[in-house]
């Protein structure tokens, strides 16, 4: 006696997850890179237009940002949290680089400064 075995049926695919939104990839990475190129610039002293810099990726990260956030409401995508990381590493750096100017502004119209300046430079001829 022989037993017929049920026909091969193919499991299903599994439901394809969403995809991650682009812009908000590119967000993050520019909040990273605006953060980390912040670091560099101050450590080094390069002077106050290469600390400068940085706020450029700042300021694309905040606009994919707000542009990925807004795609992904209407796309269903994932990366809002990509999205959200952005626009925050990309708005403390613009924090950050007016801080460091308004310092900047400060240790330059110090009139103590200008003193320990003047010394230096007396010292040094």
């Amino acid at each position: 006696m022989q037993t017929e075995l049920p026909p091969y049926v193919p499991s299903p695919l599994p439901a394809s997850a969403a995809k991650n939104n682009t812009m908000a990839i590119a967000s993050l990475v520019l909040g990273i890179i605006s953060l980390v190129s912040w670091c560099f610039s101050f450590i080094s002293f390069v002077g106050l237009f290469c600390s400068s810099l940085p706020i450029l990726p700042a300021i694309a990260a905040l606009v994919t940002g707000f542009v990925a956030r807004s795609q992904i409401k209407t796309s269903g995508e994932r990366g809002n949290g990509m999205a959200l990381a952005g626009i925050i590493m990309g708005s403390a750096q613009i924090v950050l680089e007016i801080c460091g100017v308004i310092v900047m502004i400060l240790l330059l119209i110090s009139p103590s400064i200008g003193n320990v300046f003047s010394s230096i430079n007396a010292s040094l001829k």
